[in-house]
């Protein structure tokens, strides 16, 4: 298990919250955070493992 740090973002780009995931690798660790995201009102989620970004997603983007 690692564990990795999802940011939640707001408009203006400053971090508003962090969330300490535990998951078996990036792809797990990308849908707990999108799980995550879904039940948040920040924009934009940026998911970390160390110094790697391992995703960054947000709902505008996803609107389009």
């Amino acid at each position: 298990m690692a564990y990795f740090r999802c940011y939640f973002i707001r408009t203006d780009g400053h971090i508003q919250s962090v969330k300490v995931l535990e998951a078996e690798d990036d792809a797990a660790a990308i849908l707990e955070a999108q799980s995550a995201f879904a039940d948040q009102d920040y924009p934009i989620f940026e998911l970390w493992d160390g110094k790697r970004r391992v995703h960054l997603e947000s709902k505008a983007l996803m609107l389009n």
